[in-house]
C-alpha cells in the first residue's frame, strides 16, 4: 500500500509543475484554503479574467463603486462554483462569514465586506476570485505524490504584491526552483 500525506496543506501555495495537462490549471499558483480527510478546496490566484473587472462584480450585484474599481482584476480561482465570489485578504477578519485561512489572510464572501470594499472601508489588500478548486478525498494527495504539484508556505508578497503572471515563476523561485529546469518526471526517494 502507498503511502500518502496525512498532513493539512491549509494555508500553502500549491505550485502546478510545468506538464500538468489540464489546462486551467496550467502554470497555477492556489492558495489552498481546505483542506482535511474529505478533500481539498483552494483559489488560483495567479489567473486574471480576461474581461471582467471588479466594477462588472459590484454592478452585478447592484453595489454602487467609483470607476476606479475597472482598474481591479478579478481572478478565475478554478472551474468550480464559477458563480461564487472569494475575497482573499489582510486583516480585519470581522466579516460575516470570514474563514482565517491564516493569522494574517482570510476568505470572505458575504456582502458585508463587498460593501465595505466599494467604500474604501474594507481590507487594504485583497483579490476578488471567481470559482474554486476542489480535490476530493485523497485525490489531491495522489496528484502530489504523482508529482503534479509542488507546495510551499504561503506568501503574502506573491499574493500581493507580485504581478498576476510572475506568481507562479516567484513562487518557484522563493522555494530556490528554477522554474526553467522543473521537470514533472522527477521521482521519489
Amino acid at each position: 500500500m502507498k503511502e500518502t500525506m496525512h498532513e493539512s496543506l491549509k494555508g500553502q501555495l500549491l505550485i502546478a509543475m510545468p506538464e500538468l495537462p489540464d489546462p486551467f490549471f496550467f502554470h497555477s499558483v492556489s492558495l489552498i484554503f481546505e483542506h482535511d480527510k474529505n478533500g481539498a478546496v483552494g483559489l488560483i490566484i495567479n489567473k486574471e479574467h480576461p474581461e471582467l473587472t471588479a466594477k462588472h462584480i459590484f454592478n452585478e450585484i447592484k453595489i454602487e463603486c467609483s470607476n476606479e474599481f475597472n482598474k481591479i482584476p478579478i481572478y478565475l480561482g478554478g472551474p468550480v462554483n464559477q458563480g461564487r465570489v472569494y475575497i482573499l485578504h489582510e486583516k480585519p477578519f470581522g466579516w460575516k462569514g470570514t474563514l482565517e485561512v491564516t493569522p494574517d489572510i482570510a476568505i470572505t464572501n458575504t456582502l458585508d465586506i463587498m460593501y465595505a470594499i466599494a467604500k474604501n472601508e474594507g481590507p487594504e489588500r485583497f483579490l476578488l476570485i471567481i470559482g474554486n478548486a476542489g480535490w476530493t478525498q485523497g485525490q489531491l494527495e495522489k496528484e502530489i505524490m504523482a508529482n503534479a504539484w509542488l507546495h510551499t508556505s504561503i506568501s503574502e508578497e506573491i499574493i500581493f504584491d507580485i504581478p498576476a503572471k510572475k506568481r507562479w515563476e516567484k513562487a518557484n523561485l522563493i522555494m530556490g526552483i528554477n522554474p526553467g529546469q522543473l521537470s514533472s518526471a522527477i521521482g521519489h526517494a
